[in-house]
């Protein structure tokens, strides 16, 4: 983080400036910081405004992630009212994602704090500030529509090939189930249930050499008692 210079704050025209640099050797970051707070400083310098301080995140590894600390904190400061705008080199620093960045761009409008980008030459104190960022949350919202109408076509297909490649279980016969469940109310275990079917003769589902325990847990209901913790963390109380 920079600290601002002694400029003391003005109302209503306190700012925090915000940085971002990919994953980069330590003397090159700090060039690239350098370089982002002096035009954010300059910017504010122009516009008249006190620049309270220039956070910074290093990008998350995954570019298109939200973990940013330093903008978390800018924007709870802001939203507490504790400065009225964000500054940034560019947009490109709020995130990578084009389907995130209209979120965050909505969240000054609704707000009505002010967000300045140098490069793009914006101003939401303006209106032709307004109109570019109502533009571009429009496209940043067909993109996020496009990437979940992509990602449920991609689950629905990786559903109906699972359907396609999910193996025949004793579930899917019922008069086998329900035999095997009699047995079961017989006080019959698995072992033994397993023996009788292999000396009858009865083909096991799957094509296997013959039935095994394992085979007829399905059809029995039996599963191993998760450990505590697990039925915890999972909500299973019973």
């Amino acid at each position: 983080m920079y600290a601002a210079g002694s400029q003391p704050p003005i109302p209503d025209t306190r700012v925090y400036g915000y940085a971002s640099v990919t994953a980069m050797e330590g003397s090159v970051i700090n060039r690239e910081l350098r370089e982002q707070a002096e035009a954010i400083a300059t910017e504010c310098e122009r516009l008249g405004v006190a620049l309270l301080q220039v956070v910074s995140d290093r990008e998350p590894a995954r570019r298109k992630g939200a973990n940013r600390p330093g903008l978390e904190y800018a924007l709870t400061r802001i939203r507490a009212g504790h400065a009225n705008g964000l500054i940034v080199r560019d947009l490109s620093r709020l995130t990578r994602s084009a389907a995130q960045l209209g979120a965050i761009l909505q969240w000054f409008l609704v707000h009505g704090l002010r967000l300045v980008s140098v490069a793009e030459e914006i101003d939401t104190t303006e209106k032709a500030g307004r109109v570019a960022v109502r533009t571009l949350i429009g496209f940043s919202n067909r993109e996020r529509q496009r990437i979940t109408e992509s990602t449920r076509r991609g689950l629905e297909i990786a559903q109906r090939n699972d359907a396609r490649r999910r193996r025949a279980a004793v579930s899917d016969d019922p008069e086998l189930r329900e035999r095997i469940q009699r047995m079961r109310e017989r006080d019959m275990s698995l072992q033994a249930i397993a023996d009788t079917l292999n000396a009858e003769g009865v083909p096991t589902v799957r094509g296997g050499a013959k039935w095994r325990p394992s085979s007829l847990q399905a059809a029995t209901g039996y599963r191993r008692k998760k450990p505590e913790l697990a039925s915890l963390l999972s909500g299973d109380v019973s």
